[in-house]
């Protein structure tokens, strides 16, 4: 039996972030899926989000805002699992994103970068052993 490998879709247009989730990523046995700007985020989850596991949605891009990107993955593929990923410490916005269909949102700089990847490694193996339980 042959293991499939995660696939994380990573919008995000920091550069030096971007690739730091990628190290991490990648040293957990993930393949990852880099993007930069939201009109390029827009476009792949229009025409190829079902190849992804999960996506890391960076909230605040220089060309879109977040919240439609995170609105057309859930349009597309409601139960695609969001972390959504903020500079703004704005508690208002938590609420709104989690109702949007974000799976968790995390304010940059308040979590280390190692929990978000055990997070989302976490995520990947409950939803790995809950498929295994439904087959």
């Amino acid at each position: 039996m042959t293991t499939k490998i995660p696939v994380i879709l990573i919008v995000e247009d920091d550069a030096v972030l971007q690739s730091l989730y990628i190290e991490h990523c990648t040293r957990l046995g993930m393949s990852c899926i880099q993007i930069y700007d939201g009109s390029a985020a827009f476009d792949f989850v229009q025409h190829q989000l079902d190849e992804v596991d999960i996506v890391i949605l960076d909230y605040m891009l220089p060309d879109m805002d977040g919240r439609v990107i995170l609105e057309k993955i859930k349009t597309i593929q409601p139960t695609a699992p969001t972390l959504v990923i903020s500079a703004i410490a704005e508690k208002t916005d938590d609420l709104a994103l989690l109702q949007s269909g974000a799976i968790l949102e995390i304010v940059k700089g308040d979590v280390p970068l190692h929990v978000i990847i055990e997070t989302i490694a976490e995520f990947l193996k409950e939803d790995v052993q809950s498929l295994a339980l439904a087959a």
